[in-house]
This record gives structure tokens, C-alpha cells and sequence, in this order.
């Protein structure tokens, strides 16, 4: 699987950007058929998208300067998905 990530500064943090995001993934997560592919994690400030999960996806990416991540994110925090999604995306 491929992962994108953002690391926010601490004035985006202070911002509420991390809350911003999640409510946007939350809204496309929500209304998708594949719940179970998907997923939204964090470590610290640094969020993590599964960016096989879902079109829309992309434009969250675009729209916040997501980068590339390898490797998937393991001591991560799920922010919104299935109760069982850090096992099933992450393992």
C-alpha cells in the first residue's frame, strides 16, 4: 500500500489544521462504500492518508501538500476508519 503524509508546523497545529483535514476525510470516508480500505492515522503532528482509498483522496493531498511516505506509518493514532483499520492497513 501507499501512504501520503503531512507534517504540520507547530502555527498549523495551533491553527486546528489537523482538525480541518480529519473533518474533509471524515466527509469522504463517510460517504464511500469501501470503509474498509480506508484510513486516516497520525503520530504526533504528522498525519497519514492510505492513498489507495478512495479518489477524493487526491484532492485532500493536492489541496495540503501531502508528500510520499514509505514506510507505512506503525506507531500511528487512527484518527477516523473502521475500529479494525490499523490492523488491516497497517498490520
Amino acid at each position: 500500500m501507499s501512504w501520503i503524509k503531512r507534517e504540520l508546523s507547530v502555527s498549523e497545529s495551533a491553527k486546528g489544521l489537523m482538525g480541518i483535514i480529519q473533518s474533509e476525510f471524515e466527509k469522504i470516508f463517510m460517504s464511500s462504500s469501501a470503509r474498509n480500505n480506508m484510513g486516516m492515522f497520525s503520530i504526533d503532528d504528522t498525519i497519514y492518508i492510505q492513498t489507495n482509498s478512495h479518489p477524493a483522496c487526491e484532492i485532500i493531498s493536492r489541496t495540503y501538500n501531502f508528500k510520499a511516505s514509505n514506510p507505512s506509518p506503525k506507531n500511528c493514532v487512527l484518527l477516523v476508519g473502521v475500529v479494525d483499520a490499523k490492523e488491516k492497513l497497517i498490520g
